[in-house]
């Protein structure tokens, strides 16, 4: 069975109308994915003065060790 881990991260939601914001963002996300990470879901926070995301990973399993041979 998959197993996940999850992330959540607050972001300034006015600051967001600032290019450079804007663009700080796109590059922390880009960042995030090429780690694995999957964007899921954003909402405003109780005030909405932030946006909440929350996001998610695959985490990696080892395999499983090769079974015993048994004595003669």
């Amino acid at each position: 069975m998959a197993k996940w881990e999850y992330m959540i991260r607050k972001t300034d939601f006015g600051a967001l109308n600032q290019t450079s914001f804007l663009d700080l963002e796109r590059v922390r996300l880009t960042e995030h994915g090429e780690e694995g990470w999957e964007l899921v879901s954003v909402i405003p926070s109780q005030n909405g003065e932030s946006l909440i995301l929350f996001l998610k990973r695959l985490v990696e399993e080892p395999p499983p060790p090769p079974p015993e041979k048994k004595k003669k």
